[in-house]
C-alpha cells in the first residue's frame, strides 16, 4: 500500500512538471503587446509597395504661323545703309534676326525663295542648312564706308546658331554693287514680320506665342 501511494505521488509530480513546461512554451509563443493605456495592440507587417504613376509633362508645340504670300518691303531706298551688326536671338516660339545699321535702314525685300541658293555676282552655289530659304535683300547697302575707307561690319558672314526654333543657318550670299543679301535656312516656312526699330531691321520668324 505504501508503494502504491509513493508511485502515485511521483506520477503527480511528473505530470505537474510537464504541465508547467507546456504553459511556459505557450507563453513563449504568444507575446502580448500593450499600448500606453494598457490595451492590447497589433502591429502589422507592412511589406506592400505603393507605386506612384509617372508624371507626363506635355509641352505645347510652337505654331509656325502662315508664311507670307508676297515679299515684305520697306526701308529707305534713298539712303545707303552701312551694316554694323547682325544678331540672332530667340523669344519663346519665335526666332529673331536683327540687322543693325550705322545710318538709316536701307530699302529691303524679304520673301521665301526656292533653292538652290547661289551667290550674288558669281552665281556659285551656296550650301545652307534647312528645308526652306528666307531671302533678305537690302539696297542700297554696304559693309564698307567708302568715304572714310572703314569697314563697318566685321562680324561673321555665316551663323550656325543653337537653341533656335526654326533657323538652322544664316549666311551672307551677296555684297555686290550696293546690293546685300542674307539667306536664312529654316526647318519650315513660317510667318514673317519685319519691323524697323530705329536704325535696325528686326525680322521675326514664327509666332511669339
Amino acid at each position: 500500500m505504501r508503494r502504491l501511494l509513493a508511485l502515485l505521488a511521483v506520477s503527480m509530480l511528473v505530470l505537474g512538471a510537464c504541465s508547467s513546461d507546456d504553459d511556459d512554451d505557450v507563453a513563449a509563443e504568444t507575446t502580448t503587446t500593450r499600448d500606453a493605456a494598457g490595451s492590447p495592440s497589433t502591429t502589422a507587417d507592412d511589406s506592400s509597395t505603393t507605386t506612384v504613376p509617372a508624371t507626363t509633362t506635355t509641352t505645347a508645340e510652337c505654331d509656325p504661323g502662315t508664311a507670307p504670300t508676297a515679299a515684305l518691303t520697306g526701308g529707305d531706298n534713298a539712303t545707303a545703309g552701312l551694316l554694323s551688326e547682325v544678331v540672332i536671338d530667340v523669344a519663346e516660339c519665335a526666332d529673331i534676326i536683327r540687322f543693325e545699321f550705322t545710318t538709316a535702314v536701307p530699302g529691303f525685300s524679304i520673301d521665301y525663295q526656292p533653292g538652290p541658293i547661289v551667290a550674288d555676282g558669281s552665281g556659285d552655289p551656296v550650301e545652307i542648312a534647312g528645308d526652306a530659304y528666307l531671302v533678305i535683300r537690302f539696297e542700297p547697302a554696304y559693309t564698307f564706308n567708302f568715304e572714310t575707307s572703314v569697314e563697318t561690319y566685321t562680324g561673321p558672314n555665316e551663323f550656325v546658331p543653337s537653341g533656335q526654333v526654326y533657323v538652322a543657318e544664316l549666311e551672307k550670299t551677296g555684297d555686290f554693287e550696293a546690293v546685300m543679301t542674307w539667306v536664312a535656312g529654316v526647318s519650315a516656312e513660317t510667318a514673317v514680320d519685319a519691323t524697323v526699330d530705329g536704325t535696325a531691321l528686326v525680322v521675326t520668324l514664327g509666332s511669339p506665342g
